[in-house]
C-alpha cells in the first residue's frame, strides 16, 4: 500500500537510495573541479592572447627579451596590455 507522499516503501519522496547513501559531496566536488578548471582555461587564454598580441604590437620588445634570456621587460608590457584590454573593457560598462 503506498503512502500519500511517498513511496510504496515508506520514503518520502526525494529520499530514494542515492540520496541517502549521500552522493551530494562528490558531486559538489565535480562541479567545484569543472568550475576551476574553466577559470584556468579561461585565464591561459587570456594570456595566450595578450602575449600574441603583444607579439604582434611590440616585435621588439619580445625578440629582446628572447634574446637576452630576460622576461622583466616582456612581463611589464604583457601587465600593460592586459590593463589597457581592462581599461577598455570598463569604459563600455
Amino acid at each position: 500500500m503506498a503512502r500519500a507522499g511517498g513511496l510504496a516503501g515508506g520514503c518520502p519522496r526525494g529520499a530514494g537510495p542515492a540520496r541517502q547513501v549521500g552522493l551530494r559531496g562528490p558531486m559538489k566536488l565535480a562541479r567545484v573541479s569543472l568550475s576551476l578548471f574553466a577559470l584556468i582555461g579561461a585565464l591561459a587564454v587570456l594570456i595566450a592572447a595578450a602575449t600574441i598580441w603583444l607579439m604582434l604590437s611590440s616585435p621588439v620588445t619580445v625578440a629582446d627579451a628572447v634574446n637576452e634570456g630576460q622576461v622583466t621587460p616582456l612581463v611589464q608590457d604583457l601587465v600593460q596590455v592586459l590593463y589597457e584590454a581592462l581599461l577598455s573593457l570598463l569604459s563600455y560598462l
